[in-house]
């Protein structure tokens, strides 16, 4: 009878529903370029998804792991996001989408690797309309940064029935906030939660985050303090 569920049970029981609308919206990007430059995109966005569908997966979730695993799952897609927006920026100024993934590549900014791909024409003068290709990219840009904002607001979820549940972190209120248009973990803190409380939080996060994440946490106390 669901009135003798404990809150961990509760907690498996909203995880599997989550994972599983998680493993629908993921199988459901079936983008298939012929472009080769396009195709190395499609294809490094949904190894991310396969990646991060597989390291959350766990035959018995346990909160703890659920929520370090969230964090890191939300670290790999910023890091995604963050190609994929300057690379968006980069094409809507006229320049070749190829041989801009060629440069990041370069500087260690994405493992993209296009460099047996032909280069592109020159890029097109300023006031020049931009060739059916680049606007071909545009649009494929800009899917990928939606299915991404989707795919980070199901495991943000994840991220907060887990924290419901993990003792430590009573008195701590996370929810879904927005950086712009992308979705965030915000947390909200009571007056009276332990300063030892929040400083395990925050050492918690440090261990979830790759250095190179760029997520943005909103920490908002009651007394209208923003961090």
């Amino acid at each position: 009878m669901t009135e003798n569920r404990t809150e961990l049970d509760w907690f498996h029981h909203f995880h599997q529903v989550e994972m599983a609308e998680l493993v629908v919206l993921i199988e459901a990007y079936t983008e298939s370029p012929t472009n080769p430059t396009q195709q190395k995109l499609v294809e490094k966005h949904q190894e991310t998804l396969k990646n991060i569908l597989n390291g959350l997966k766990e035959e018995k979730p346990d909160p703890v792991s659920v929520f370090q695993k969230g964090l890191a799952a939300l670290s790999n897609i910023d890091k995604e996001r963050f190609v994929i927006e300057n690379l968006l920026e980069r094409v809507k100024q006229g320049y070749s989408l190829r041989d801009t993934i060629e440069r990041y590549h370069r500087l260690g900014i994405t493992d993209i690797d296009v460099s047996q791909i032909p280069f592109d024409s020159p890029t097109p003068l300023a006031g020049v309309d931009l060739p059916e290709s680049s606007i071909e990219f545009g649009k494929l840009l800009q899917g990928i940064v939606q299915n991404l904002k989707k795919v980070a607001t199901k495991i943000i979820q994840l991220l907060i029935n887990a924290m419901k549940v993990i003792p430590k972190f009573i008195g701590i209120k996370p929810s879904i906030g927005f950086s712009g248009a992308f979705p965030t973990l915000s947390l909200q803190f009571d007056l009276q939660t332990e300063s030892l409380t929040i400083y395990e939080l925050f050492q918690d996060l440090t261990k979830g985050l790759q250095k190179q994440s760029l997520i943005i946490l909103n920490c908002i106390l009651r007394t209208g303090v923003f961090i």
